[in-house]
């Protein structure tokens, strides 16, 4: 039990910060008043734009005022400080709050100090800044405290954040409570993730249910937070395979204080930077958002590290072809010699053809220019209109598809010579004839950038800062490939899992490829979350006896200790038999007061069916595209857009051994589909149980 005197000492703490909260509104909203009765009589633009400058603050304010007021705070910390031979007592929140005299109330969670609460034990403790300072303390108290709806619940006294009793409380709750309260779990491994510094690329191999992107969406928030000067969230973009999911994890970041945060589907995104080259009109564009046995090797194909580099070598050939690299004479004179040019091509060799192109032409100009100037008495005669974009025309449109084209054309010429290389013939052939075609998959869009990189003037890619791509494992290598050279002035978090890529042969099965060879940086840094936080020991068990007849490489499990309710397995006579015990487990789902419960099936086409189905008898949310938002109730879907999603409780959908195999492919599908589940676990099946389970 908690002492009576801490409690009461407690309360009346959190009495006096819920007054100054309140004071701190009636300022602001008077402040407000104030700023707009102003803007009425104002004619200067300058001073009407401070004025709005100053509006924004206060509406800020306003906002982290007003959401403080339910829980202003979830810890304290009290620690001695060495240096300063001085005691500092602490509470953190999700906004850091000051009140009217600018006395710190609250400490934001992002703010250095906050480090603290997640990685330090009592006792005596070095921790360095961001400013590169050593801060030496005694930490004395670290507590977690519960607040809900403006009241004290309780509080825990821990050495370590990860203390058990405490969040197996929070992991216990639906979904929607264990949301709001993540901040306050954070465990250590995670948060040496999320305050990792932003000068280098990460990527983080996290396994279901370890919080990989809760992380994720945390260090975007950190990251604007601490580094203002060098961040802009408009600047940020969130990329992964469908919008339901982006929405789903974003829904999160108004909470963490973050707006203007682009997510966009990883296609989506790399077409917007090409889309001004695609065609248009009759016959245009088509993308291939789905793959069937058909092309799906053909997208494997394109997704190995040596196509997209094969691609990287023919455009440097190909900018050595259209550049002319001889010495510029005139009557005899050179101008500019060879070894001039290669070296201002060397000197920028990070810019792109066309780009090069302009230099080249604007260095010529000035090398006639002086070489008129200098030569006057010599009476030569030239004409400068000769030399006019003499090494290319930098405003030229260029066809980056026809580029696309004859790059593969000259691939299967190299093939076609090389018995061991030329099984690719065929994935080559039908590649072409798809473009030619007009229709494109992820991959030829990630090459029609890094042409367009490479070869053309372009600003665009310059106004991405920070990319965070999640289910990372769904894409193959080559794609990261294009990213990093592309956007090259960009930062990178990486997050995903192996044992979930659902696209065996088209994404990746492991990190060498993208450690190897895209971030091969020496600060780049590679992470490993092995923690699951979201199933309960049940769930996690089923889980991990179909993840172990993998042969593939996987990367160790180590579940929280939650225990919960035991997985059912359970036989049916048929399809009607399967729909009616749906319903019935439905229905004692929502009893035990779970909010959200996911209906997986194994195809696009078995959840319309079972889908269609339900509906009959009770409300159901059919997910066969991606422009639904995720939501409470019954959600049916395929495996595949299930990913990255979690729910109280998980209905899968007929586990019988012709739906899932003892193949690697099948064994990631359904390690997905179990460990969606937080709580419950149902397997129904007609027939013959998999073997995987």
């Amino acid at each position: 039990m908690n002492n009576s005197v801490e409690r009461i000492y407690e309360e009346n703490k959190l009495s006096d910060v819920l007054k100054e909260i309140k004071l701190n509104l009636d300022y602001y909203n008077d402040s407000m008043n104030v700023f707009k009765n102003r803007l009425k009589v104002v004619s200067d633009d300058n001073e009407v734009t401070v004025i709005f400058n100053y509006l924004d603050l206060i509406e800020k304010n306003i906002r982290n005022n007003s959401n403080s007021l339910l829980n202003p705070y979830f810890a304290r910390i009290d620690f001695f400080d060495n240096n300063e031979n001085k005691n500092y007592t602490l509470y953190i929140g999700k906004h850091g709050i000051q009140d009217t005299s600018s006395q710190t109330l609250t400490v934001d969670w992002r703010a250095p100090i906050s480090s603290v609460y997640y990685d330090c034990q009592l006792g005596s403790n070095k921790i360095e800044t961001y400013e590169g300072e050593e801060l030496d303390f005694e930490l004395n108290l670290k507590r977690t405290i519960e607040i809900e709806n403006s009241k004290l619940i309780d509080f825990y006294d821990v050495d370590t954040i990860a203390n058990d009793e405490l969040l197996t409380k929070y992991l216990a709750k639906n979904k929607e409570a264990v949301l709001s309260e993540i901040v306050a779990t954070i465990q250590k491994d995670q948060n040496e993730i999320i305050r990792d510094g932003y000068s280098h690329n990460i990527i983080v191999q996290g396994g279901a249910g370890s919080g990989k992107t809760t992380v994720a969406m945390h260090r975007v928030s950190f990251l604007l937070y601490n580094y203002k000067d060098t961040f802009i969230s408009e600047n940020f973009y969130i990329l992964g395979s469908n919008k339901m999911f982006l929405n789903y994890i974003t829904s999160i970041l108004p909470s963490l204080d973050v707006g203007d945060i682009k997510n966009m589907v990883l296609s989506s995104f790399l077409y917007e930077f090409v889309s001004d080259y695609m065609p248009k009109g009759k016959g245009k564009y088509n993308f291939i958002g789905k793959w069937s046995d058909d092309n799906k090797m053909d997208m494997a194909f394109k997704g190995k590290i040596g196509f997209v580099k094969a691609l990287d070598s023919y455009l440097k050939k190909y900018e050595y072809t259209n550049i002319p690299i001889q010495s510029i004479k005139v009557n005899g004179n050179i101008i500019m010699d060879k070894a001039n040019i290669l070296s201002l091509l060397e000197t920028f060799k990070e810019k792109s053809m066309q780009e090069k192109i302009a230099i080249l032409n604007e260095q010529l100009k000035k090398k006639l220019v002086s070489f008129k100037e200098n030569n006057r008495r010599l009476n030569i005669e030239f004409d400068e209109k000769e030399f006019l974009n003499y090494f290319g025309d930098k405003k030229k449109k260029i066809n980056i598809i026809s580029i696309y084209l004859d790059f593969l054309t000259v691939l299967k010429e190299k093939f076609e010579s090389n018995s061991v290389l030329n099984v690719h013939v065929k994935n080559i052939d039908s590649i072409i004839a798809t473009i030619k075609d007009n229709k494109f998959d992820i991959f030829d869009l990630s090459m029609l950038n890094l042409i367009k990189k490479k070869i053309c003037t372009n600003k665009r890619f310059e106004s991405v800062s920070y990319i965070v791509v999640d289910e990372a494992q769904d894409f193959g290598v080559s794609i990261f490939y294009v990213l990093k050279n592309v956007f090259n002035k960009s930062y990178f978090a990486i997050m995903g899992d192996i044992s979930q890529n659902i696209n065996y042969d088209i994404g990746m099965n492991d990190w060498e490829g993208l450690i190897n060879e895209v971030f091969t940086a020496k600060n780049d840094r590679f992470y490993t979350l092995s923690k699951s936080y979201r199933n309960t020991i049940e769930i996690s068990n089923v889980a991990c006896k179909v993840l172990k007849k993998a042969t593939f490489k996987t990367y160790d499990i180590e579940p929280f200790v939650r225990h919960g309710k035991e997985v059912e397995i359970i036989n049916t006579a048929n399809f009607e038999e399967m729909i009616n015990l749906s319903l019935k487990l439905i229905d004692n789902i929502f009893k035990n007061d779970y909010k959200t419960i996911g209906i997986i099936c194994r195809t696009d086409e078995e959840a319309k069916i079972v889908s269609d189905s339900l509906s009959k008898y009770i409300n159901v949310i059919s997910i066969n595209g991606t422009d639904v938002d995720f939501a409470n109730g019954v959600m049916v879907m395929p495996i595949h857009l299930s990913k990255g999603l979690e729910f109280d409780a998980v209905i899968l959908w007929d586990v019988n051994k012709n739906n899932y195999t003892v193949c690697d492919a099948d064994i990631k599908l359904l390690y997905v589909a179990i460990t969606r589940a937080l709580h419950e676990l149902y397997l129904l099946y007609n027939g013959d149980l998999t073997k995987l389970i």
